[in-house]
């Protein structure tokens, strides 16, 4: 089979379909998890001192998401790898990558837990936070919460196997589950419901490991017993080679180093803005844990153009991996736009449900209409980067995150609020050309087709 160059490839209603019904699976279980979240957040907004609650996780929130964005993202290896193997009919393969990336995750996941649990002072006094009550709750909850890194990386790289053969109803089921969980021990934990003591911050640590633990539970019990192209199986071998890990790490650690420019540019913007007053940095935290709700669009596709670019890149079959990418983006930015608005409809009844704060919910109901339209560019940028690292060229959306982030997000940011002082409002403005930038820059090197290069074309049967 031939390379088919530029030639234009139209989906037909049975594979828009199909992809349609891999990415709902994946788009619900990210839509479910972040609602979970927000209740999470909503229970500590209603909790004693509200305001410190919010700003000591939201803190927390912005370290985890760097660890976990890093290690994660070396999983992208693992479903483009799974998904190459599926298209190029070679499924024991992929099996194997399953089976050995498990392995080499779970040892990084136990080496990040560990050095997170016993230098959580020092983790947490580099983000500068300068009020004292803040600080202690951020120390308490980050030092329960690392635990549970160990089990998350497991049970991402075991979702990250299944979404590369297509398979992503069982991570939403485990994940729903395991979201459930948390949020019935946090009220029981948070507010000491059922003979326990109010617990508070401490108690919204603890219920996240648990889920985490269950989560992982329930993954693994997909992969060991239900029949997929990624089963698990203690007849193959768990030791890791140089041929499967190569593939896998080539892409997944440039996505890695991807997310180090990303996830510590984001920690230290979050250093940029920890200094303002606490009523606005707690609304800047709300506004953006409700705006996140509809960023797992762009991050629910992205899956789907990673694991489809991987498979018809293994068929050598460009047209394909162009008309599924674009098919795959105009979803995204459609959903987008209707997730959009209903959360600016509704920002003032939103900000009022999670904090009990009436000046942190006045502040976060003026940021949130102008969060929530930055998901239009993520809309764009996420499937077309997702599309890229599937392809392998994991170093264009590695300039895209680089050029746009620290330009525009942490520099104008330390401009407008570390420089000039300027209020919470403007650190947001930050954040949008970050996104608007990141859009073009991907799209471009996109059109580009460096990406064309890693195309593999078959001999005809």
């Amino acid at each position: 089979m031939q390379t088919q160059g530029l030639a234009k490839y139209s989906l037909s209603k049975a594979e828009k379909r199909t992809v349609i019904f891999m990415i709902l699976p994946a788009l619900a279980e990210a839509l479910l998890s972040h609602t979970f979240s927000l209740v999470d957040s909503a229970m500590l907004g209603h909790s004693p001192d509200a305001a410190t609650a919010i700003a000591a996780v939201g803190i927390c929130t912005s370290l985890s998401g760097f660890l976990l964005n890093v290690m994660n993202a070396f999983c992208v290896g693992t479903t483009a790898t799974v998904a190459w193997f599926l298209g190029s009919r070679s499924p024991k393969d992929a099996k194997i990558t399953a089976q050995q990336t498990l392995l080499v995750t779970g040892g990084l996941g136990l080496i990040l837990s560990l050095i997170c649990f016993f230098g959580t002072d020092a983790i947490v006094h580099f983000m500068g936070c300068e009020d004292p009550a803040v600080f202690q709750g951020a120390r308490d909850y980050f030092s329960i919460i690392s635990i549970g890194f160990f089990f998350h990386f497991m049970t991402y790289n075991i979702s990250a196997a299944l979404r590369g053969v297509k398979i992503t109803k069982y991570t939403m089921y485990y994940n729903v589950i395991a979201n459930s969980a948390n949020v019935g021990l946090n009220y029981v934990l948070i507010f000491g419901k059922l003979g326990f003591e109010p617990m508070g911050i401490k108690g919204a640590a603890i219920a996240t490991v648990a889920s985490q633990v269950i989560a992982f539970i329930l993954a693994f019990a997909v992969i060991s017993i239900k029949k997929t192209p990624v089963q698990f199986s203690f007849k193959e071998s768990f030791l890791p080679t140089k041929r499967i890990l190569n593939r896998v790490i080539k892409t997944g650690s440039t996505a890695a180093v991807e997310q180090v420019i990303l996830q510590g540019g984001n920690v230290l913007f979050t250093k940029i803005i920890a200094g303002i007053p606490k009523i606005q940095f707690s609304a800047y935290s709300v506004a953006s844990r409700i705006s996140g709700f509809i960023w797992n669009v762009g991050g629910s596709c992205a899956i789907a153009s990673t694991t489809y670019m991987g498979i018809h890149l293994g068929e050598g079959r460009e047209d394909k991996c162009r008309g599924y990418t674009s098919f795959i983006t105009r979803t995204s930015f459609t959903w987008m736009c209707v997730l959009t608005g209903l959360l600016v409809l509704f920002s003032k009844p939103l900000c009022h449900l999670f904090t009990s704060d009436l000046e942190v919910a006045k502040e976060a109901t003026m940021l949130l209409p102008l969060a929530a339209c930055c998901g239009f560019p993520v809309a764009i940028h996420q499937p077309i980067a997702g599309a890229l690292r599937g392809a392998g060229d994991t170093r264009s959306p590695l300039i895209a995150s680089f050029g746009s982030l620290w330009v525009f997000r942490v520099f104008l940011g330390w401009i407008l609020v570390g420089l000039c002082g300027l209020n919470i409002f403007y650190a947001q403005i930050a954040v949008a050309g970050d996104q608007c930038a990141r859009m073009a820059i991907d799209w471009y090197l996109y059109r580009k087709g460096y990406w064309t290069k890693r195309l593999r074309p078959k001999e005809n049967n």
